[in-house]
Formats: structure tokens, sequence, C-alpha cells
């Protein structure tokens, strides 16, 4: 499979939920970059990765803009949206949604 998918999250600050969403989402496979869109973050919680990009936004940024602001800079095939509390239950997502495409 060459394509390759970018999870993109909007949320507010980074914590033990994010943190455990993470790294299910490093577990996907075809992933080449997750995007945390996120107002407040703690230096010493957060989880550093080269998949993973930071994007910080004013307080109160609406969640539309934020996941907008992560598909701009994303540049795969396919994009997931996820909430910070959420993760795929399979890993295997891109090849199921590509199926489903086809």
């Amino acid at each position: 499979m060459t394509s390759e998918i970018s999870i993109i999250v909007p949320c507010i600050k980074n914590g033990k939920i994010l943190n455990n969403s993470i790294n299910q989402y490093l577990k996907v496979k075809s992933l080449k970059k997750i995007f945390i869109v996120i107002e407040e973050i703690d230096q010493k919680t957060k989880i550093i990765d080269e998949k993973i990009t930071y994007i910080t936004v004013k307080k109160g940024t609406y969640m539309s803009v934020k996941r907008n602001l992560a598909v701009h800079q994303a540049k795969t095939d396919y994009l997931a949206f996820y909430d910070s509390d959420s993760y795929p239950k399979n890993y295997n997502i891109l090849e199921f949604s590509e199926k489903i495409f086809q």
C-alpha cells in the first residue's frame, strides 16, 4: 500500500487522556503524521515523536478552525479526524477506508 494517512486532533489542552489517544494513533498502519491542534500545552507531559506536530492556537479557537489549520498542512491522500478522547479500534483503518472508497 502506498497511501498514507494523517490524523488530525483539535483539542484544548494535553493530559493523560490525549496522551493515551496519541499512543494509540502511533500504532496506525500507514500513518505519516499526527497533527495536534491545541490551545494550552504542558511541555512536561507532551509526547515527542517525529510523526507528531503540535500546532498552538489562541484560546477560544473553534474546533472547526483548528481542524482546517491542520488540513492545510497535511500532505497525505487520506485524513482521519478524532477527538482527544478517541482513537481507532482497528489500526488498519486506512486499508478498510480505501476498500470502502473503491
